[in-house]
């Protein structure tokens, strides 16, 4: 059975989706959520790419807000539906939404789309 990113794994210009499994990323212990993201997106940008696709989609949709955990849920549900990949291989980690949103709106044509609070301290509790 062929999986969805044996058929391509570029987001085109139709707006597919790229769902490649995760490469891990070593955490250290003291490493703030920052330093986390920083490290988890510089290892799977098509995270963001695939963020920025469905937010695009809802824009032109006419959604002028959106949660940025709808779209996490999204890519979940794609993963799984259209892979044979196991779950854990696409483990989004929650920590990161609040990054992602405003990752999110430094694209002109997202700029707003995210309700956001002000970031806690970004040192992971012990």
């Amino acid at each position: 059975m062929r999986t969805f990113r044996d058929e391509g794994s570029r987001v085109g210009a139709d707006g597919q989706m790229e769902l490649f499994p995760f490469q891990p990323v070593t955490r250290r212990r003291e490493a703030s959520i920052d330093e986390r993201f920083l490290a988890f997106h510089y290892a799977n940008p098509h995270v963001y790419r695939n963020l920025l696709v469905l937010a695009h989609q809802l824009k032109r949709a006419g959604r002028e807000r959106i949660g940025i955990k709808l779209l996490f849920e999204k890519l979940r549900w794609e993963y799984l539906t259209r892979t044979d990949q196991a779950m854990d291989a696409y483990a989004i980690n929650n920590d990161f939404t609040s990054r992602y949103s405003r990752l999110l709106m430094q694209d002109p044509g997202l700029a707003g789309m995210f309700k956001t609070r002000a970031l806690r301290d970004t040192r992971k509790s012990a």
